[in-house]
Order: structure tokens, then sequence, then C-alpha cells
């Protein structure tokens, strides 16, 4: 396998790999594109930016893949939902713990 395909913490590494390989750049920039995907990448960077400014800091690689990994499971609304109210109940809590809290639910 390529090495580049195997980037851990891109959610789409093994979808996508396997969605595109053998086919012109016509398909593959299709399958990128591909609503699922879309829709996942969207939600993804709406709540990487809302953590961060809860957080006070750049969301780092561990919580990536713990949320890109939620993701797969929880539509994107009610996973950025849980996160603010999670936050709003235990503040302190959360900044301690930051996005590890998806580990249980992943």
């Amino acid at each position: 396998m390529v090495e580049e395909e195997l980037y851990s913490f891109n959610y789409n590494h093994l979808t996508i790999s396997h969605l595109t390989k053998g086919k012109n750049e016509n398909e593959r920039e299709k399958a990128r594109t591909y609503q699922p995907f879309a829709e996942r990448e969207k939600w993804e960077k709406k709540i990487k930016e809302a953590m961060s400014a809860l957080l006070g800091r750049d969301i780092v690689p561990l919580e990536q893949y713990f949320l890109e990994k939620a993701l797969f499971s929880i539509p994107g609304e009610e996973l950025l939902q849980f996160l603010e109210e999670r936050y709003l109940s235990h503040p302190q809590e959360f900044k301690e713990q930051g996005l590890f809290i998806l580990e249980e639910i992943s």
C-alpha cells in the first residue's frame, strides 16, 4: 500500500483510497466530493473551530482522530451540540480533557 494512503488522521483515507483506486482524474474528483464525505468534512471543520475557541488552543492530532472517528457514527450537528453542552455543564473538566472525551463515544 502507498504510504500517503495511510495518513492516520484523514478519516477518508481508506474509503477515498478504495473509491478512487484505478479511476481517471474526473472519477476520482467526483468520489472525493461524494456527499457523505463533504458533509463530514464540513462538520469536522465547524467542530474544530468551535472547540479550538472553547479550549483556547488548536486541536491536537489525537483529538482530531477521535473527532473523525465520532463523525462516522454521529451526525455533525448532534456531535457539536453534545460537545457544547458538555462544555457548558463542565467547563473546567472539558478544558482539561479537551476532545479526548470523544474516546468514550467513538
